[in-house]
């Protein structure tokens, strides 16, 4: 069976495909969205920066709930023990770090493709795309009934069907240089939250609340696992007055196997003596999800194919996705907008569209860096790492550089005392290949300029004579 055509046919009914599919329809394109689940259902938990929500349409605004207004951090063994209240801008609404309601939001933006004449159709799965000159062909299959494979036309092809994308690896859209952020956890119900206890001594716990960052001290770890060999960290937030979402997260150069990570889940919940008081509770809703990471790797459209959310990359390396969709779904709809209006669906055009709101380039330089690190490091490195910016600058710097926004200077001030601090020996258990010297060299040259740059040239001048990479020769020389 051969449906009508559509302007725009979107694969995938989650926070990306079902935004921008909203805001194509509004502007009066006939948008088909293909969803093989059931619209309004996600595995994901969202938190997202007021800033963000305040630039919102108040109708999405009320999507957005609660929030952090404290942070937390603990590692046993360190006393780091941090209870920060967060710098939240004076005057601004949006004083927080809101929770999104997940399945009101999608409902939302189905219901508004909808009202606009354009249609959205759960249990049906993506099989397969053809490309003629003018047109994309795509066919699908019901998931419920008689299983009828039905094929749609339409003049612009999105893929918003996430990380896993058949359409990307049909392609051969390149996933080699990403990281991956792995996560698994519970919703948890309590009678009263406000009898839990923070580990540490933090006090009892409140709505607002977040664990930025809890290592282990019960748990038998080899304490020379890092985080890409699967030794996790857990974080927490308080949701409201009878739910903390408890979840723990990896991030490496794989995507973590989801039974895997229940396993490591529960047997910490269970274990692990500083969150023991999580026992009380029960087990209600259960959040789990996988990140693409790495940098900025949203220009790869091809003709009449454009890739957006998970798909696309669309994060930013120390961020999460649902944070990018926000903060640019409605510019991005502009622009594919006005490359349907003129016909002019060609991958530079459609690669042209992705023109984004993100931090400024020497703070995504610098968040790559710190992924690196996270990545790669020992858990006493990164300890050592906490501690240094603790000590030398307060909790609050690491709130600023994993969840806000670090102005020029303090990248710069930050970077300067680790690379005094580090040495160059724990470095390059770090720096694993060539293009990891080359992102190391980046962040000299983005933003650190000449103090950091001399600093980083004597620091790899051994590495140079010792008959490392041709390349830091010539950096150490002066001529790069």
């Amino acid at each position: 069976m051969v449906e009508s055509l559509y302007d725009v046919a979107i694969i995938g009914g989650g926070p990306a495909g079902l935004s921008i599919g909203a805001e194509l329809s509004k502007k009066g394109h006939k948008v088909l969205v293909i969803e093989k689940g059931d619209i309004g259902e996600t595995d994901r938990s969202w938190i997202v920066p007021g800033s963000i929500i305040a630039k919102l349409d108040p109708e999405v605004q009320k999507f957005a709930y609660n929030g952090v207004t404290r942070f937390l951090e603990y590692t046993p063994g360190l006393e780091i023990k941090w209870d920060a209240v967060a710098p939240w801008e004076s005057g601004s609404e949006w004083k927080r770090y809101p929770f999104i309601k997940q399945e009101g939001i999608l409902k939302y933006w189905a219901e508004i493709i909808r009202q606009n004449h354009s249609k959205v159709i759960d249990k049906c799965a993506y099989l397969d795309y053809n490309l003629t000159d003018d047109m994309v062909t795509v066919r699908t299959i019901c998931l419920q009934g008689d299983a009828v494979s039905t094929d749609y036309k339409a003049r612009l092809l999105i893929d918003a069907s996430g990380y896993d994308s058949e359409i990307a690896k049909k392609n051969k859209v390149s996933r080699e240089d990403y990281f991956w952020w792995s996560v698994y956890g519970y919703e948890i119900a309590f009678s009263d939250i406000g009898q839990l206890k923070h580990p540490g001594n933090l006090g009892n716990m409140q709505v607002g609340d977040y664990m930025l960052w809890q290592s282990f001290q019960d748990i038998p770890m080899d304490s020379a696992t890092t985080l890409s060999q699967l030794r996790p960290i857990m974080e927490y937030e308080v949701l409201d007055e009878k739910t903390v979402f408890v979840f723990i997260l990896y991030f490496c150069e794989n995507k973590i196997e989801k039974d895997f990570m229940k396993n490591q889940f529960n047997y910490i919940l269970q274990n692990e003596a500083s969150i023991r008081s999580f026992r009380q509770g029960k087990l209600t809703k259960e959040r789990f999800g996988w990140y693409p990471s790495n940098g900025l790797s949203q220009k790869n459209a091809l003709d009449r194919v454009a890739f957006v959310g998970d798909s696309g990359c669309w994060t930013i390396p120390a961020g999460w996705g649902m944070s990018f969709i926000l903060n640019n779904y409605q510019l991005y709809a502009e622009n594919i907008s006005k490359a349907l209006i003129c016909n002019e669906l060609d991958q530079k055009t459609l690669n042209a569209a992705a023109t984004f709101q993100i931090k400024e380039k020497y703070e995504i330089v610098m968040d790559k860096l710190v992924l690196h690190f996270l990545a790669f490091a020992i858990p006493e490195q990164i300890d050592k790492f906490t501690k240094i910016v603790m000590d030398n600058f307060g909790g609050e710097r690491l709130e600023i550089m994993f969840c806000l926004q670090m102005t020029e200077q303090q990248s710069i001030e930050t970077l300067k005392v680790l690379l005094k601090e580090f040495h160059l020996s724990e470095l390059a258990a770090v720096l694993k290949n060539e293009s990891d010297y080359h992102l190391f060299l980046d962040v000299a040259e983005e933003f650190v300029k000449t103090a950091v740059v001399d600093a980083v040239r004597e620091m790899f001048g051994k590495k140079a004579e010792e008959g490392g990479f041709e390349f830091l020769k010539e950096f150490v020389q002066g001529d790069k």
